[in-house]
């Protein structure tokens, strides 16, 4: 059996679009929906679109859930993957899982595998790829 090596692909992302649905509410619970892009720098040069959907209650935001598209060149090879995000919040405070998608490869990057990261400091947004790619 052969020990696949992970390898980190980090870089950062701007949020070029940011379209949301209007929220519905009823008894302080509300689910809302948007729909974003954005534009990737560093080991992964590309774009993401991102349909997302999340909730609240009492106002404070609590579950999200989403699927991201993205298109790019990650470390020297071209394709396209999914991205799987769950976050939640409670009490304050958050996890985050986003994990790519099984078997959403495309190109270059058929057999791509991993858990990718997001942290947001003073405005930026950095990111993080954990990845095997077969």
């Amino acid at each position: 059996m052969a020990c696949e090596l992970s390898t980190r692909a980090t870089g950062t992302f701007t949020i070029e679009a940011w379209e949301p649905d209007e929220a519905v509410g009823e008894d302080g619970l509300e689910l809302g929906a948007v729909r974003l892009a954005k534009r990737f720098q560093g080991d992964l040069v590309g774009t993401g679109r991102v349909r997302m959907a999340s909730g609240a209650i009492g106002g404070e935001p609590t579950i999200y859930v989403a699927l991201e598209l993205i298109k790019g060149t990650l470390l020297g090879r071209t394709g396209a993957f999914l991205l799987r995000h769950l976050g939640v919040m409670r009490d304050g405070l958050g996890t985050r899982d986003c994990v790519v998608v099984a078997g959403s490869g495309t190109q270059e990057l058929t057999g791509l595998a991993g858990t990718f990261s997001i942290d947001v400091v003073d405005g930026v947004h950095t990111w993080s790829l954990d990845h095997t790619l077969d």
